[in-house]
């Protein structure tokens, strides 16, 4: 929460809810939230503005779970600003995208319309495009197939090999090589001309570059991915924080604490972890084992043993937590600061 608002507990403990609001109905917004707590009703605001403590904004999607007492209610706010972020490059690229089509130079040429002819006219953007110029061009009647990829020259000699057809459309893309080793993506839209009596007369056509085109699609597609990988992380963010708040809810919603633990303990295994362990300080200063929970399927991993680790122990006398990258043990405290046990999460 810091991290998020910039307030530190001492500063925002006891503070207006509606300080986290952003925009001049930040009064209004905190009152839906305390209608839903007193109704005992679980709100949800998928996208919502909230306000920081230097006045700067950021994008949040915020939970009210209430808690089973009376108004009372645990709120979850989650950052989405990343996703948003993401979102914008998205766009960014598609508004380039549309800049490149309707501003790159065209390269227009004729050509006869007879299968694999040369051109008889490329206009002057062709050095521009690749480095030579137009006389190059019509003077070396190899060079144009000489210039077209290695990987693509095949195709596009069967395609220049076919009988010029009005009703077949002209449009394909392949790649040349300028004079100084650059590869050019190019667009090649062809039609035919036909004479007074319905005859082919010619071809005419124009190259577009579409090399940034092509860089842009590349880019889309790994926004795109960046995007899904955005959401399948807030999405995984999301349900970790429903169950901080579920778990909240249902701690408090019996004095059995040990019927209690183990429900938590199986609530976490559905989610977060393979085995969750519930240890309890008993009132002679002996620490047991309470519970044991772990995912479906059941896990290959060895089943934690009936006593508390030594590690776990340590955790609930020195009232510190200790993380590794295979297991979180957290202590458990009450309302009285007193040490009551250990929560082992183990993945």
């Amino acid at each position: 929460a810091e991290a998020m608002y910039g307030y530190s507990s001492d500063e925002i403990e006891g503070r207006p809810l509606a300080d986290l609001f952003a925009g001049l109905d930040a009064e209004e917004q905190a009152e839906r939230f305390f209608a839903a707590v007193e109704q005992g009703e679980t709100l949800v605001a998928e996208h919502a503005v909230h306000r920081r403590q230097d006045g700067t904004e950021l994008s949040v999607s915020v939970s009210a779970v209430p808690t089973g007492r009376a108004r009372e209610a645990v709120l979850v706010a989650q950052d989405t600003s990343e996703l948003g972020v993401v979102n914008e490059r998205l766009r960014e690229v598609e508004a380039k995208y549309r800049s490149l089509t309707e501003q790159l130079p065209v390269v227009t040429y004729v050509r006869p319309a007879e299968p694999e002819a040369t051109p008889t006219f490329v206009s002057p953007q062709i050095d521009r495009l690749l480095g030579y110029t137009m006389d190059e061009w019509l003077r070396d009647s190899g060079l144009f197939l000489r210039l077209v990829h290695p990987e693509d020259r095949d195709r596009v000699v069967e395609r220049l090999s076919a009988v010029p057809s009005p009703a077949r459309p002209g449009g394909f893309e392949y790649r040349l090589v300028s004079r100084d080793g650059r590869t050019v993506w190019v667009r090649d839209e062809a039609a035919v001309v036909l004479d007074s009596h319905g005859r082919p007369l010619c071809v005419q056509g124009y190259l577009l570059d579409v090399s940034e085109r092509k860089t842009a699609d590349e880019d889309r597609k790994q926004l795109r991915a960046a995007e899904a990988t955005a959401t399948a992380e807030a999405h995984d963010r999301q349900r970790k924080v429903d169950f901080v708040a579920t778990a909240a809810s249902l701690l408090a919603s019996s004095l059995e604490y040990r019927k209690t633990l183990k429900e938590v303990a199986g609530l976490a295994v559905r989610d977060l972890a393979t085995w969750c362990v519930v240890d309890l300080l008993e009132e002679d200063g002996r620490v047991t084992r309470l519970t044991a929970e772990h995912a479906e399927p059941p896990p290959a991993s060895p089943e934690p043993g009936p006593e508390p680790e030594p590690e776990v122990v340590a955790v609930i006398r020195e009232q510190r937590p200790t993380v590794s990258e295979s297991r979180i043990s957290v202590p458990l405290v009450s309302r009285g600061r007193r040490v009551a046990g250990a929560l082992t999460l183990l993945a």
